[in-house]
């Protein structure tokens, strides 16, 4: 299961780059509300594939562990590329 979620955090990740940089509409309601539900999907899917991940045999695993699951560590990479990458667009459009 974890492997199944961690597929749909990279397809939730996939849709808002195509949402984000590869529609030719500008930026409206629509775009911002699909890439923002894109990104809260993918956090989720992160989060729940993370805790698979991260699961030992005896107890939960803390939030430290859960922050270096691969899952985690993906989504936060490309969240950030995401956004230094529309804070770019945002000051180059300005």
């Amino acid at each position: 299961m974890k492997w199944v979620l961690l597929a749909l955090e990279l397809l939730m990740l996939f849709f808002v780059n195509n949402t984000l940089f590869l529609v030719p509409e500008p930026y409206d309601r629509f775009t911002a509300i699909a890439a923002s539900t894109g990104i809260v999907l993918a956090a989720v899917f992160a989060w729940l594939s993370g805790k698979r991940f991260a699961k030992s045999s005896t107890a939960d695993a803390s939030w430290k562990k859960l922050a270096a699951t691969p899952p985690v560590v993906i989504w936060i990479f490309v969240v950030v590329l995401f956004s230094s990458v529309g804070l770019m667009k945002i000051l180059a459009y300005r």
